[in-house]
């Protein structure tokens, strides 16, 4: 476009009108036609917005068509346009269409300019066809965000565009946007449950794009996770297609919120921070909330208690090692410390619990020829159960009877040696410590003909000095993370997959192999490449997992179904789990109810004793396992509906505190306030569920509570308490606390 063209004096009319926000729709389209249709044209135009000024993204992204979950129905009727037909013929045509939006960000141009072409190209795009005509149908739910009340499930089907979360950093000591952030935050409040659109029209996105979609991103670390998000959304997306299911609504804030707080803390939200994050209008509020709780300390303390677990267990006779693996594990997630580096330390460590937390694992596992240590090490870390290639061979992996001693070997050099230590008051103890000996040569096992045979340590065909001034163990850590796709990564972002989504991509989590094909093999392959490209950062692939689309969904199943508020939703159509296309409930672990009903009892799981408050936890979970003595030193858990668990629940001392009249407790705040009954009702169905009462249990309820009221001979106030006491308790011992949905 030279300036002797007659289009000039048109464009520079377009942009200053653009700048003043006096364009009409048409006259954004020509000004889009424009842009796309000569590059000098859009050189022209990047300049332009950079001498005047910011572009705002809540012109692009309104909140009269919020995006939320996706329709992919198998008729499609109404929803697809003919693209969407091409594709279903076609599936190149198909790949095409599902380019996303993020693949734009990875293109040269700097980003602050480059957010700003993205938002005038979806106003034009989103000017320019209707709602129900757009590339990528999925469903919108509007929805009017209340100020105090737990927000409802959005309602509305109405098609639009969707794309991933927006992505915001944090500083591990702020809780505001990274001012160096180049797209704005001012986009205007976003309905509760919806995912914030991504203002890219297909056309910009394809022109743009130069690198195939999965391909290493470059750049800051915000494209990164959007590049990797963009592409698991897309892979899911086409998974719930090719089976013909239709993901579940976006769930709603205080759905989300309960989730994400038990996902991450390990406890349910208090009812402060409920109420703040409901009430809140910001688009990011949910990706804010998974980065302040990646630097809260809850965070460290939650993780700790479930690798501690799978480490060494919950039982009594491990107390002594658990403590020094809670020790070492507590400062590695609050450091965010690389998974492979703990790993190594978790295996090549010496010296006592005392001296060395980390050494706390291997002696509670090396008995038996190391033959335990062994087992978990390859279940833990490599997602891969071998215990029985002690014996034979495994009958459906490729694990081999000489390929578990070669491992086995590796810990040969381990032995525990019991130490006099004396403390600062001078007394003596003995405590064992685990050391490495000066031990050479191979490792002998008998094959199922009753020969012996001789191996040497050997990992993934890469063999090792079996000569005694080798460090087997500090060989073998260096082994397991060596390469850019280890089966150390894909094995921890199997697990962390399920720690988030109650399955992991294969099944069992610690299972690993052709007998248990991953159901996304591209997602758990990239997420594997791009976890150990990150260094084996474990808060960075928290993020990736909890912005993607399908964490956002609700954990409903079925055609239709009916919130609290007898609003009908769209609901998942299929109960495969393994599709992703809602997040199914999981219960809650003896560690999360333990912690909960503190929160519920006083408002908050903090205590300022935190010696007698674990020492508590410790006594009452430890009630509902046993140790068994198999080949992984193993525990069996009675916590899943036994009566233990029942009774322990009803009348136990927990239950008991939660619903005492006692000053300090959420109970008595609630009785003590200035409210009538059926605000109490409300805030204590808050509180234990993060929800309103249904109409329902509303109506219920305030029954109960009048005819306690109209009791003769009693104190009404008394009378009414009673009754309250009585629905609070009823809340607490619901499948729905017992659960994380």
């Amino acid at each position: 476009m030279t300036p002797e063209n007659g289009h000039s004096r048109e464009f520079a009319t377009l942009l200053e009108k653009w700048c003043e926000d006096r364009l009409s729709a048409q006259e954004l389209r020509r000004l889009e036609q424009l842009v796309l249709s000569d590059s000098r044209a859009m050189r022209r135009y990047l300049a332009y917005v950079q001498l005047h000024g910011t572009l705002h993204w809540d012109t692009a992204v309104s909140g009269e068509t919020s995006v939320v979950a996706a329709d992919l129905s198998s008729d499609g009727a109404g929803r697809c346009d003919s693209a969407r037909r091409a594709a279903e013929r076609d599936p190149q045509a198909r790949d095409s269409v599902r380019q996303p939006a993020a693949q734009g960000r990875r293109r040269w141009m700097a980003v602050a300019v480059y957010a700003c072409l993205l938002a005038v190209a979806a106003i034009g795009f989103r000017l320019a066809a209707p709602v129900g005509q757009q590339a990528d149908p999925v469903a919108a739910h509007p929805q009017e965000p209340r100020a105090t009340d737990v927000p409802s499930v959005p309602t509305n089907t109405e098609p639009a565009r969707a794309a991933p979360l927006p992505v915001v950093r944090l500083d591990r000591q702020t809780a505001e946007p990274d001012p160096a952030d180049p797209d704005p935050v001012d986009a205007g409040p976003l309905e509760a449950g919806a995912v914030q659109a991504d203002p890219v029209g297909p056309e910009l996105a394809n022109k743009l794009s130069e690198k195939p979609s999965d391909g290493p991103p470059s750049g800051s670390p915000e494209e990164v996770t959007n590049d990797i998000v963009a592409f698991i959304d897309r892979e899911l997306a086409s998974g719930w297609e090719s089976a013909g299911a239709t993901p579940a609504s976006v769930a709603n804030d205080g759905e989300w919120l309960r989730r994400a707080a038990l996902d991450l803390s390990g406890q349910i939200p208090t009812l402060e921070v409920l109420e703040e994050f409901t009430s809140d209008p910001s688009p990011y509020k949910r990706a804010l909330f998974v980065e302040r709780m990646l630097s809260d300390d809850l965070f460290a303390q939650h993780f700790t208690t479930v690798w501690a677990n799978q480490l060494v267990g919950r039982s009594s006779e491990s107390a002594h090692e658990r403590h020094g693996i809670e020790r070492f594990l507590g400062k590695q997630f609050r450091q965010n410390r690389p998974w492979n580096e703990t790993v190594a330390e978790l295996i090549a460590a010496e010296g006592t619990v005392r001296e060395n937390g980390a050494s706390g694992f291997l002696l509670a596992h090396l008995n038996d020829q190391a033959v335990p240590a062994t087992a978990i090490t390859a279940r833990l870390f490599l997602g891969e159960q071998v215990q029985c290639t002690q014996c034979h061979n495994h009958p459906f992996n490729e694990w081999r009877q000489e390929q578990f001693w070669k491992l086995n070997a590796f810990f040969q050099q381990a032995k525990i040696k019991v130490r006099t230590l004396t403390d600062a008051s001078g007394k003596s103890r003995k405590e064992p410590a685990l050391v490495n000996a000066s031990i050479g040569g191979p490792t002998y096992f008998e094959n199922r003909r009753g020969v012996m045979q001789a191996t040497y340590p050997a990992f993934d065909d890469e063999p090792v000095d079996p000569g005694p001034d080798t460090n087997r163990r500090r060989k073998l850590a260096d082994l397991l993370s060596e390469g850019d796709d280890t089966q150390l990564a894909r094995a921890f972002v199997n697990r962390m997959w399920a720690h988030f989504f109650g399955y992991g991509f294969s099944n069992p989590v610690d299972d690993m192999g052709p007998h248990h094909p991953p159901s996304y093999p591209q997602v758990l392959d990239r997420l594997s490449r791009e976890f150990v490209a990150a260094d084996y950062d474990i808060r960075q692939l928290v993020r990736w997992i909890t912005t993607t689309r399908a964490y956002h969904l609700s954990s409903r199943l079925g055609d239709v179904d009916v919130d609290g508020d007898g609003v009908r939703i769209a609901a998942a159509a299929t109960d495969d789990a393994t599709l992703f296309c809602r997040v199914p409930a999981k219960p809650l672990t003896p560690e999360q109810v333990f912690a909960s009903l503190q929160v519920a009892t006083w408002g908050e799981a903090h205590s300022s004793d935190v010696a007698g408050r674990r020492k508590e936890q410790e006594t009452w979970v430890q009630q509902f396992f046993e140790v068994l003595e198999n080949e992984e030193d193993g525990e069996v858990s009675t916590f899943g509906g036994s009566i233990t668990q029942a009774l322990t629940m009803m009348n136990g001392p927990l239950l008991t505190a939660a619903i005492r009249d006692e000053p300090g407790t959420v109970f008595h705040q609630f009785l003590t306030a200035r409210m009538d009954d059926e605000e109490r009702i409300r805030m204590l169905c808050r509180v234990a569920l993060s929800r309103d009462p249904s109409p329902t249990e509303m109506s219920r309820f305030r029954r109960i509570v009048g005819q306690a009221r109209s009791v003769r001979d009693r104190d009404p106030r008394a009378a009414v308490n009673e009754s309250l006491r009585d629905i609070y308790w009823a809340y607490l011992n619901s499948g729905e606390f017992l659960t994380n949905h």
